[in-house]
């Protein structure tokens, strides 16, 4: 429960609109739809090339014949190391292309994937993570983009109270505005 009030209180309460310098534009926002693993994102220029990033993105797996799902709520604080050069070169920056790192925060919001725990009682899945990954957002024309992230962190499911390595991969297709 309390990272889930940590969550909401850092989409909720972190300003948007800091001093910018050069690179990304002050102000940018973006809104974008990944087709490879559905997902929906917002992400906002906070300033100096670090933007705020909330997404909520589906995941599944099959269990025996059964199509197990679960939904989870992401934050992150990415940091666009490239922007100033990009525009230097006069590539594009919009829907926050370029290379950043990222530091993500994800939690399982909602989800009809159970467990056996220790004991024999039935517990729906419920993890909470923290990764770091490299990015990289190309723009497909004006509105499509394609990205591409690889990193790793801990996770944590309260049901096992033990805290795990996790690797993390990011692959998107979509659009944006």
């Amino acid at each position: 429960m309390k990272s889930i009030v940590a969550w909401m209180a850092l989409v909720l309460i972190v300003p948007v609109s800091l001093a910018a310098q050069e690179g990304l534009t002050p102000g940018q926002k973006a809104f974008r739809f990944s087709l490879i693993w559905p997902s929906a994102h917002a992400e906002f220029h906070l300033g100096s090339n670090i933007t705020l990033e909330a997404f909520t993105q589906m995941g599944s797996i099959l269990s025996g014949a059964n199509l197990r799902t679960s939904l989870l709520g992401n934050v992150a604080l990415n940091y666009y190391y490239n922007a100033n050069k990009r525009t230097a070169n006069g590539r594009p920056t919009n829907l926050f292309s370029g290379n950043a790192l990222s530091l993500r925060h994800s939690l399982t919001l909602w989800s009809n994937i159970k467990y056996r725990a220790p004991g024999g009682e039935e517990r729906t899945f419920i993890r909470s993570s923290y990764v770091m990954e490299h990015v990289f957002r190309r723009p497909i024309g004006k509105i499509g983009f394609w990205e591409f992230g690889l990193g790793g962190g801990v996770a944590y499911n309260p049901g096992f109270s033990a805290v795990e390595l996790t690797p993390s991969l990011r692959l998107g297709v979509g659009i944006g505005f």
